[in-house]
């Protein structure tokens, strides 16, 4: 699967910024529908792309982890992120640190550990390089950015609100991306009014200042509980977190805006929504199975509340799966059927779109493994990642082994790392 559980919303979905890749050249576009609604420009797409569809093709660079290495142990890696050098730095969400190689491959060090203490982070879900140069690594609750530098030493902690964070309530953080020393940020702001009996959510996607200030707020949506008669709907829940937004180098932001639409809002960095990006799509009906696991993730977390919980699964997976910017500008979007009933040898298909919203080609990745089981996320300088085992490790974290991939009974094999370049 590419970054993503492949079976359910419920499993992080994880996409960064990726390479190259234009339109094919000489190739005509066939020109999108451009209508205004509501002062908004939408361009909306055909079913099909102008360029067509082409193969990329990945080849092994080096590998870690897996039933042969008894030196690489990991337990659950989310992100991936490189440096100038060729280093590439594995988060593991599950062991609360950073695993270090070198672009040969070889283990060099770990960067941070669980605890409280500076430098130290309880189940980081996101990381990226901050502006200074540090690493930081993004700490759900309490939401909050925990630095190191490049040698384990503790720097100083990014903590969204600055000197004023979230009052009377408190905050998670689910993404980060930064790019040209801006900061954008995906979490939830929520307060409880244990008088009346009710928790008021305030999901966003915002930057933020060097000193933690709010600055934009891109995308945002308000709900609110009653604890005496809660009801959880998967559709209704959806908000555009884990990876369905991305930050463009120009300051732009893209937003996977609707569950159950191919649509996804362009806002400009003061945070005017610029345009929509459409396409003609019918989503992925789940499979018996699928909607088995899925309802499976939703009873086990909710067994931790303690009072009862009505609860509805979707029929259809969420329209866009993820999405990443190409270093030309074009945006990349995985959509429902991107990795379902993909070709022999074709771990998954995306969808590309120039910076105006023009749906230039289909780009299918070639590589081993299974999109039901297995994760691609971009290792800089021109490489891929391969989580092998990624979904049924997330399942189990998520669920505390109460919901699970892998056969009743049955051991899950141990996480593997392979790098690719492109062929």
């Amino acid at each position: 699967m590419l970054a993503s559980s492949r079976l359910s919303p419920k499993v992080i979905t994880l996409f960064t910024a990726v390479l190259l890749l234009a339109a094919a050249a000489g190739t005509a576009l066939a020109a999108a529908e451009q209508v205004t609604v509501d002062g908004v420009l939408h361009v909306r797409n055909g079913a099909k792309p102008a360029g067509g569809v082409r193969t990329m093709t990945l080849k092994e660079i080096w590998r870690a982890g897996g039933e042969d290495d008894e030196e690489s142990i990991f337990g659950l890696i989310t992100r991936v992120v490189a440096d100038a050098a060729g280093n590439v730095y594995l988060l593991d969400t599950q062991l609360h640190q950073v695993h270090v190689f070198d672009s040969k491959g070889a283990f060099t060090r770990t960067l941070s550990r669980e605890g409280e203490g500076p430098g130290e982070v309880r189940y980081p879900v996101d990381m990226l390089f901050m502006p200074d140069g540090t690493l930081g690594l993004v700490q759900t609750f309490p939401g909050r950015i925990v630095c190191v530098d490049l040698n384990d030493t503790p720097a100083k902690t990014f903590v969204p609100g600055g000197d004023t964070p979230t009052e009377g309530g408190f905050l998670t953080l689910t993404d980060v991306q930064g790019r040209g020393g801006r900061l954008v940020l995906g979490g939830v702001e929520s307060t409880i009014n244990q008088t009346e009996g009710f928790q008021v959510r305030d999901n966003f996607i915002r930057s933020y200042a060097a000193d933690g200030k709010p600055l934009v707020t891109y995308a945002h949506k308000s709900r609110k509980y009653e604890f005496s008669k809660l009801s959880i709907d998967e559709e209704a829940e959806y908000f555009p977190q884990f990876r369905k937004w991305v930050l463009g180098n120009d300051g732009r932001v893209y937003v996977a805006s609707q569950r159950n639409t191919y649509a996804i809002d362009v806002y400009a960095p003061d945070g005017k929504l610029e345009r929509v990006i459409e396409r003609q799509y019918v989503n992925w009906t789940r499979t018996p199975e699928e909607l088995a696991l899925v309802e499976s993730i939703m009873s086990a977390q909710l067994r931790n509340v303690p009072f009862p919980v009505e609860h509805s699964v979707s029929k259809t997976e969420e329209t866009i799966n993820g999405m990443m910017l190409g270093e030309d500008g074009n945006l990349w979007v995985l959509g429902s059927r991107g990795w379902h009933e993909q070709p022999a040898g074709i771990l998954a298909t995306y969808d590309v779109f120039s910076p105006a919203g023009e749906f230039l080609e289909q780009v299918r990745v070639a590589c081993p493994g299974d999109s039901s089981k297995d994760a691609l996320m971009e290792g800089g300088k021109g490489r891929f990642v391969v989580v092998k085992g990624f979904t049924d490790a997330m399942v189990t974290l998520q669920t505390q082994g109460a919901a699970g991939g892998t056969e009743e009974g049955e051991e899950p094999a141990p996480m593997e790392i392979i790098c690719y370049g492109v062929k």
